[in-house]
Formats: structure tokens, C-alpha cells, sequence
């Protein structure tokens, strides 16, 4: 019974220095959604080390056990991309401890994350997005809320979670900016065009007569909408116009509005800070994107295979 007693008690050691992690990061006024995603990843490692490593306490783990932990998650079938995320919250859970004092040095610092293959980002054409704003009724009260999310999401750029957390008082109607609270309750300020103004003004003169909280984006029952709502919403209108070959999501409508932004001669330095990215990494990718798109524009257009082709009858393949 001792025995048991106190292998309980020194398991609560983990347990402890997640708690008492997720509570500094509570402090630090992190969202819900990481705080859930802390919760999460480092309950996933702890069960590694408890179950395969009997490893009880955040000071025994070590730079071996924490590469053990690679190679298993990968026999379990787990992505690439979760057991980065994985070892990046165990990263941030030992800088922690570093700062309290509990341990000297972390045991992570220089484990680095798995290679992963660069996936193609895709965007909606110009006709995916008028075939799905063609799907919203503006008679109705759904309809124009979904017409008025789709644009919101295409004119600016912003994260579901951004869009969800909108009030009405965030709208800047003289200078055309919202204010909006992304990753980190860092605020930005986020510029909208005319025609997103007039769908916003006749949405929030709508929303007038269904109420509701200070939420900008609500159900027909005035309750605030969520991150999978708008997910869903956007799912609905992509099958009603026949969206194909890429996935219907608010981060595609992300991705559109970030290469769009580069095709019309947006800076990328602006566009990072409309998207409120902290580096450049993921607006370089957008660069490409937009790049990849001017180039086979050229090779439809190019003024010298048109040339070619007119003097010669036969067009010339750009290799």
C-alpha cells in the first residue's frame, strides 16, 4: 500500500508541472484554444514518458527519452506535424521551468523538429468565390450573415477565431479598419474595401433586429457563433456552388486573400502585418504562391509565344 501510495505521489509531479504551467500561461492572458493545445501535446508526451519510460518526474526526462518519444509517436502513426507541435509545447513547458528555477537546463533545447514536405497551398479562384457568395440569400438574415462572413473572411485575411471574437465596436467606420485580437491578445488593426462597408453595414443594421451580445456573428437566436459554425457555414455554400479541387475552409479563404494581395501589388511586409504573422516564413510562401501563378499566367499569355505563334503558326512550349 506504501508502495502505491507514494508511486502516486510522485506522479503527480508531471501532473503538477503541467498545471502549474497551463495556469502561468493563464496569466499570461494565452486563449483557451492554447492553452488547450498545451494541455494536450504535453499530456500526450507525459503519457510516453509514465507508460514506456516510467519516468515520473519533469527533472528524469532526458535529451534520449525525449528522442524516444520521436520514434515512437512516428510507430504510432502520429504526423509529422503533431509531433512537432508536440515537442514545441514540451520546449516551451521546460523554458518555464528553467525561468522558475526547477531545473538547470532543459533536456529539449536541442532536439529539432522533423523535416516535413512543404505542401501546396491552394486558394479559391475568383469564380469558387462568386459561385459561393451567389448561394447566400440577402433576404434572409442567414443569408446575409453568411454573404457578409464569406466577404469578411476573403477581404481581410483574418483567423476563424479572429472573425468569431469581432464586435460590432470593433469597426472603424470613418477609417475603414477593424480592430481585431489575434494570436496572443496581440491587437492589430485590419484594413477592409467598400464593398465588405456596405455588407457590414447592412448585416449589423439586420443583426439590430435579432439581438444577441456584443458578438458581431451570430446564430438566428442571437447566440455568438464558433470557429466549427463558420467552418460549417462555409462547408454548406462550397457543396451548394460545386467548389472542386480545393478545400472549402476559412483558412483557404486565408490563403486567397493573401495571394490576391501580392497578384495586385501588395507589399509583403504590409501583408504580414494585416495577417499578423510575427515572421516573414509564411508570407514568403504566399510570395511563391503568387509567383507560380504569374508564371503560368505568362505562359498563357506571353507576349512572345504570341509572337511566335503568329509568324511561325505552330506555338512555342515554354520549358
Amino acid at each position: 500500500m506504501d508502495k502505491v501510495y507514494t508511486t502516486m505521489a510522485v506522479a503527480d509531479k508531471l501532473d503538477t508541472a503541467l498545471q502549474e504551467f497551463l495556469d502561468y500561461g493563464r496569466t499570461k492572458n494565452l486563449s483557451p484554444h492554447t492553452i488547450g493545445y498545451y494541455r494536450d501535446r504535453l499530456r500526450l508526451f507525459f503519457g510516453y514518458c509514465r507508460d514506456t519510460q516510467h519516468i515520473n518526474e519533469p527533472n528524469l526526462v532526458t535529451v534520449v527519452s525525449a528522442r524516444g518519444f520521436i520514434t515512437y509517436a512516428m510507430d504510432k502513426g502520429y504526423s509529422i506535424k503533431t509531433i512537432n507541435h508536440t515537442m514545441t509545447a514540451v520546449k516551451a513547458l521546460y523554458n518555464y521551468l528553467m525561468d522558475e528555477g526547477t531545473i538547470p537546463i532543459s533536456p529539449v533545447a536541442r532536439i529539432k523538429p522533423l523535416k516535413t514536405e512543404h505542401k501546396m497551398i491552394h486558394a479559391f479562384g475568383d469564380k469558387d468565390i462568386e459561385d459561393m457568395l451567389r448561394q447566400c440569400n440577402r433576404k434572409t438574415f442567414v443569408g446575409l450573415r453568411d454573404y457578409t462572413i464569406l466577404l469578411t473572411l476573403i477581404d481581410t485575411g483574418l483567423r476563424v477565431s479572429e472573425l468569431c471574437g469581432l464586435e460590432a465596436g470593433d469597426i472603424d467606420w470613418s477609417s475603414g479598419f477593424m480592430r481585431v485580437l489575434g494570436k496572443g491578445s496581440k491587437e492589430r488593426q485590419v484594413p477592409f474595401g467598400m464593398t465588405l462597408r456596405r455588407a457590414l453595414r447592412d448585416y449589423v443594421n439586420r443583426k439590430g433586429h435579432v439581438g444577441g451580445d456584443h458578438r458581431l456573428f451570430v446564430n438566428q437566436f442571437a447566440q455568438p457563433l464558433d470557429r466549427r459554425l463558420v467552418r460549417l457555414i462555409l462547408v454548406k455554400l462550397g457543396q451548394k456552388a460545386g467548389v472542386t479541387g480545393v478545400r472549402v475552409s476559412p483558412h483557404t479563404c486565408r490563403h486567397t486573400f493573401a495571394k490576391n494581395w501580392i497578384l495586385n501589388g501588395g507589399d509583403p511586409f504590409s501583408l504580414q502585418r494585416i495577417l499578423g504573422h510575427t515572421t516573414q516564413e509564411m508570407v514568403s510562401q504566399y510570395v511563391n504562391l503568387a509567383t507560380e501563378d504569374i508564371r503560368v499566367q505568362h505562359s498563357k499569355f506571353s507576349p512572345g509565344d504570341r509572337l511566335a505563334q503568329a509568324t511561325t503558326g505552330r506555338r512555342v512550349i515554354l520549358r
